[in-house]
């Protein structure tokens, strides 16, 4: 099953707002800023996320401009995610 499946069933209710660019946009940061391939990365950006989000709530009217170098950033020095570069770095050589 989907997770889309899931988050259908939970809100009961799905309209044009649920597929917007701050949907897409926060669901590509919780994966980037964790990691994909790991369970525990999706996981740590969804809390990680969103906490920064209410932390930096007075930029709101800017949040692109602020969220987007930061996605930039993840992207180019830290592929992997956070738990994914963690676990890479402590992997036995």
């Amino acid at each position: 099953m989907s997770t889309g499946g899931l988050y259908a069933g939970f809100v009961r209710f799905l309209g044009p707002g649920v597929a917007g660019v701050e949907h897409t946009f926060d669901m590509t940061m919780y994966m980037l800023v964790g990691g994909l391939g790991t369970l525990l990365g999706p996981l740590l950006g969804a809390l990680a996320v969103p906490w920064l989000t209410q932390y930096l709530q007075f930029l709101q009217e800017y949040r692109f401009l602020v969220f987007g170098p930061i996605l930039i950033v993840l992207v180019i020095f830290v592929p992997h995610g956070v738990v994914g570069s963690y676990l890479g770095w402590r992997a036995p050589r």
